[in-house]
This record gives structure tokens, C-alpha cells and sequence, in this order.
């Protein structure tokens, strides 16, 4: 048996895991019950896993309430020993110690840092560099992906890439340099219940792929990109900092130019893996396309 019919065998178990994991962050997970999810010998299930997924049950535990653990510090006002008891940690020191490792800074002068960048409505004139983001004028090409939609919160779109990651692996598609990690964003959070927010997670593909060919391809739509003049605004950082950019944006940049928004959604291309590059340096290019 080859390894993309093995992969096939393998993906809705594995699907089975993501999806456990990402529902029951606040839980203690066992890996015994999760092999059992998996309907895999424990003796075998971590390997399988690290194996289709390029790290192990634990790093991928510790990396989702490490993003989700950066998003209340973000987003609310929870005490951080509750933002360290909700991340999985027995103890403030504990979760310092690993939030400083992968932030770089420890989780009170992230979020002090975070308060005193997050005013979005100051002049233009008036902004420090500090302040401000990358934003250029050009030509973004049109692309199609292969995505499943998420509705919910944004933070929690991780969960429908790793599931694209999963099928394109089982189809021999697994992605290269040239392949773009893209998020396409439907609505404005600021707005829209967060239960109803609309995004898509896919990957680029070629044109000529045809979906219903491939296996287990049920939860996969594709989604064409129409390319065109764009105004791209770079953001390195956490994920879960994306947001500050998006009011930086449309509130603060846009407000001093001339363009007009053409009537498509934004979307991200993610230019690095989270798996293997720290947090402060994922580069995300937000993509705004313009009449």
C-alpha cells in the first residue's frame, strides 16, 4: 500500500484528533484517548501523528493555548493567572516561562505593549514609525484554493487549515515552496457575532485540479481569488495581532488616500509556517484589493 492510500485511510481519524483537541483546550487531554478517537494502537498513534503532522499531540496542545492564551491577553481582561490556568498551566511561573519563550517577552509586557499599541484612531500625521505597517500599491495575482469554510471565531480558523493540510497530504498534494497558505475573511468581527463569522482556509492549487477527483474531498470547496491592483499590508507577529492591523488600516491609512475598496473580501497569505517559526516572526500579508 502506498503512502497517499495510507494517508487517505488515516485522514478522518486524524480529523477526529484536530478536532478534540481544538474543542477541549480546557481539558486535560490524554493521549491514550485520543489514540482511542483515532482508532489507533497507543503504541502507534504518536507516531502516526508526528508523522502526518510534522510535530507531535503535545507541541501541537501547547502551541493552540499558547495562540489562544496571546488572544485573551489581547482581547480581555482576565487576570493572567486565569489566561495561565485556561492555557493548561499549574502555575503563573510556569506559563511565564513558556509564554516568554515563544513571545519573547513574559505575558504582563505583552499585554501592557499590546494596550498601548492598540489605539487605531489617531491622524496618520501623528503616528510614530513604531506605529505603523508596511502598506504597498501593486498587482496581486489571482489564485484558486482548495479550502473548507469556518464560521466562528478567527482564532479559531486553525482548525479548518490543518484539516486542508491533512486532505492534501492524502492526495499527494502536499505543499511546497510554491504553494500559498491563504485565509479569506468575510465579515468584521467588530460588527458581526462572533458564532457568525465566515472564512475559508485553503491552500493554492492548479487550475486545472480537479476536486472531485480526489479522496475524501467531501468538506472541500474551491475558491477562486480574482486578482488585480491591491493594497498588501505586511504584519510580522502573532496571529492574534492581526486585528490591530486591520483597524490600523482601514481607520488610520485608508483614511488619508485617495483608493477605493473593490467589492471582494480581504484575504491573508501566511508566509511561514507556524509549526517551525517563532510566534514574533510570522509574516502575514494582508491582501485589500482595490478598484
Amino acid at each position: 500500500m502506498n503512502q497517499r492510500v495510507q494517508l487517505a485511510k488515516y485522514q478522518a481519524r486524524l480529523e477526529r484528533v484536530l478536532d478534540h483537541i481544538q474543542d477541549h483546550l480546557d481539558e486535560p487531554l490524554d493521549l491514550n484517548d485520543l489514540a482511542e478517537i483515532a482508532c489507533f494502537s497507543p503504541f502507534h498513534f504518536h507516531r502516526v501523528y508526528r508523522a502526518v503532522m510534522q510535530e507531535t499531540v503535545t507541541e501541537t496542545v501547547r502551541r493552540l493555548r499558547l495562540h489562544r492564551a496571546c488572544g485573551d491577553l489581547i482581547a480581555n481582561k482576565l487576570p493572567i493567572a486565569d489566561v495561565a490556568t485556561r492555557a493548561g498551566y499549574g502555575s503563573v511561573e510556569a506559563f511565564n516561562r513558556a509564554f516568554r519563550k515563544a513571545y519573547d517577552m513574559p505575558p504582563g509586557e505583552y499585554r501592557a505593549k499590546q494596550i498601548d499599541q492598540a489605539c487605531p484612531l489617531k491622524p496618520y500625521s501623528s503616528l510614530k514609525d513604531d506605529d505603523m505597517y508596511n502598506v504597498t500599491i501593486g498587482e496581486v495575482p489571482s489564485v484558486r484554493i482548495a479550502a473548507i469554510a469556518h464560521k466562528g471565531s478567527y482564532m479559531g480558523i486553525g482548525k479548518a487549515f490543518e484539516k486542508v493540510y491533512i486532505w492534501a497530504m492524502s492526495n499527494g498534494l502536499t505543499p511546497g515552496p510554491d504553494t500559498r497558505a491563504i485565509g479569506v475573511y468575510y465579515d468584521d468581527p467588530e460588527s458581526v457575532k462572533e458564532s457568525d463569522l465566515r472564512s475559508h482556509a485553503g491552500f493554492s492549487i492548479s487550475e486545472d485540479l480537479d476536486i472531485g477527483k480526489t479522496q475524501n474531498c467531501d468538506a472541500i470547496e474551491m475558491v477562486d481569488l480574482k486578482g488585480g491592483r491591491a493594497a498588501t499590508l505586511e504584519h510580522v507577529g502573532p496571529y492574534a495581532e492581526l486585528e490591530r492591523a486591520y483597524n490600523w488600516f482601514y481607520r488610520t491609512w485608508l483614511m488619508e488616500q485617495n483608493y477605493e475598496l473593490a467589492d471582494l473580501p480581504p484575504f491573508e497569505e501566511y508566509i511561514n509556517d507556524p509549526k517551525t517559526i517563532p510566534p514574533q516572526e510570522l509574516i502575514t500579508k494582508i491582501n485589500v484589493m482595490l478598484k
